[in-house]
């Protein structure tokens, strides 16, 4: 049986990297994708259903989950999704409430910051600098990055290799979804789910060890009284 800690039970190393998901964990993406994902399978008139599609979409990648969406015609869907996210205007990207009080915090303990996402690389590191954050992290890997995304160890063995930990139970992979705890897992990081508590059971289903946070303030708190 897998256990699951809690604030209330804490057996947490702490950590000497800590590696952030993107969406839904420091920024909030709200249903743009969803839209943008939901116009491809319109222009391709996919016979797919809608909630299938989801599924792919929500656990892997662009370049994994349309292949399996749209088989031969997932280049064509792949350039209709960047051509109509070309136009969204990403200026005004809306921050997770106390994502930056959390990144000072930890960049205030000397820790090294790094982020793997399925976003498109260049997309999120364009976001990045949007919001000033590059002062945060030491390390942006995104889709296309590594030779495989996420859930596969590729991204965050790549965003590692520049550095040294002494165990793998030293860096923390923070993330919302059971793609991030599946990264984690495979590179033996402590995985901490974060947000949504609906992820959980999709996360003991996989077998995943992991930590829980509901926000921000209580991941900082969890850093605090980790040993």
């Amino acid at each position: 049986m897998i256990q699951q800690f809690k604030l209330s039970n804490i057996d947490a190393t702490k950590p000497e990297i800590v590696i952030f998901d993107w969406d839904d964990t420091l920024i909030k993406s709200g249903n743009i994708y969803q839209i943008l994902f939901e116009k491809v399978m319109r222009d391709l008139n996919s016979s797919d259903s809608v909630r299938a599609a989801r599924e792919y979409y929500r656990h892997y990648s662009l370049n994994e989950a349309f292949p399996m969406i749209f088989g031969d015609d997932w280049k064509k869907a792949r350039d209709l999704y960047y051509n109509h996210l070309s136009n969204v205007d990403l200026s005004n990207i809306e921050v997770m409430e106390h994502a930056e009080d959390a990144l000072k915090h930890m960049q205030s303990e000397d820790l090294t910051m790094l982020v793997v996402s399925n976003k498109n690389g260049n997309v999120l590191r364009d976001e990045v600098k949007r919001l000033g954050w590059e002062k945060y992290f030491t390390g942006i890997v995104g889709a296309s990055d590594a030779k495989r995304d996420k859930p596969w160890p590729d991204p965050a063995q790549l965003a590692l290799s520049a550095f040294s930990f002494s165990s793998p139970e030293k860096v923390w992979f923070v993330g919302d979804s059971i793609v991030d705890a599946k990264c984690a897992h495979s590179i033996s990081a402590q995985f901490v789910l974060f947000g949504d508590p609906n992820t959980q059971k999709d996360v003991d289903n996989a077998m995943v060890p992991y930590l829980y946070v509901a926000d921000h303030k209580e991941l900082i708190l969890l850093h605090n009284m980790a040993k």
